[in-house]
């Protein structure tokens, strides 16, 4: 949001997308954090392995994606 807000001089297009990908991953954490919750106490009742995160592998791609679109925010004009 930060990124639309502050008004920097960088390629608008580059900039909505990024601000939107990380406000799409803001506003889906929560929401997986709590199937991964309830996935773990279901693990745990049933006395099985635990579930691995799929948390952590999107919130990377979302970070890494708008990391990548900020960086040709900068580089084209």
């Amino acid at each position: 949001m930060a990124l639309e807000v502050l008004g920097l001089d960088l390629n608008s297009a580059f900039r909505l997308s990024a601000a939107l990908v990380l406000v799409t991953a803001g506003v889906l954490t929560p929401a997986m954090a709590w199937w991964g919750w309830a996935a773990t106490e279901r693990a745990l009742r049933l006395h099985v392995p635990l579930p691995a995160s799929r948390m952590a592998p999107l919130l990377g791609l979302a970070v890494t994606g708008a990391g990548v679109l900020i960086l040709l925010a900068i580089l084209v004009p």
